[in-house]
């Protein structure tokens, strides 16, 4: 989706047997560079009382159900709703993005699988609802849940959600060479709505060719150890971390643990 990018990037998008699709330095990079500028792909508008009531009686009625359920309803229903209301062309390149968990017997696989089948059943996303212009098919509702917690949505200063569409591409690192961040963007001196925009900018310099990675853990938790790191990624997204920095320091574990036997 060109018309998501602002300005030239540094990067290109590659295909990887082992990792899917991924994005490369185009041309190499210093530290501090900005490698690429994009409007979301999907974003959610501030939600209206009739959406937010929606939510409160959805959640009320699985209440009984495992918590884990009711946060992933709050967070992801306002952007499946931006889903079915989104223009064919960019329904088409939401789809478009990684959507199958890397381990399909994990909690939240399970978890989104689950409540996939109850939005379906609730009329939530179908136009009877009252909700969304647009019914959304059961797949494509599993899919895009799938996909948002995949991707990692991003929630902006204004509380809405956001997927980036080359920004959901980058590989996650325990120790990336790239940083994101989000900014204002004002395209004129008094814009009628505030723009936000995802930035990633090069932490360390980056050779032409080589994986550009960010990470999806939060700081302090990159300062955990790997066994952490890596339940925490498996809880929240699904997959197990294999970055040179978990790979490295497990077997350095296990090497040690091996002398002291």
């Amino acid at each position: 989706m060109q018309q998501c990018m602002l300005g030239e990037s540094k990067v290109s998008i590659h295909k990887d047997v082992k990792k899917g699709v991924c994005l490369r330095a185009s041309v190499n990079v210093k530290a501090g560079d900005v490698l690429l500028r994009e409007v979301p792909l999907l974003s959610t508008p501030t939600a209206s009382e009739k959406l937010k009531k929606s939510i409160d009686e959805f959640c009320r009625i699985i209440e009984g159900e495992d918590r884990l359920l009711i946060l992933l309803s709050r967070r992801y229903i306002p952007p499946l709703c931006a889903f079915a209301d989104a223009p064919a062309q960019l329904r088409e390149a939401v789809l478009s993005l990684q959507s199958d968990f890397a381990v399909s017997d994990s909690k939240i696989a399970k978890a989104a699988r689950r409540l996939a089948i109850m939005f379906h059943r609730s009329g939530l996303f179908s136009t009877s609802g009252g909700l969304v212009k647009v019914s959304v098919s059961k797949e494509h509702i599993s899919l895009v849940l799938n996909l948002l917690i995949i991707n990692s949505a991003d929630t902006l200063p204004d509380g809405s959600e956001a997927v980036f569409y080359m920004g959901a591409m980058l590989e996650h690192s325990c120790s990336p060479n790239a940083r994101f961040c989000i900014r204002s963007w004002e395209q004129d001196a008094a814009p009628a709505k505030q723009l936000w925009i995802g930035e990633w900018q090069a932490t360390k310099n980056i050779a032409s060719g080589e994986p550009v990675t960010t990470s999806y853990l939060e700081p302090e938790l990159l300062e955990r150890p790997a066994r952490e790191r890596g339940h925490v990624l498996l809880a929240r997204m699904g997959f197990n971390c294999a970055c040179d920095s978990c790979s490295q320091e497990l077997r350095s574990a296990a090497a040690l643990q091996a002398a002291q036997h």
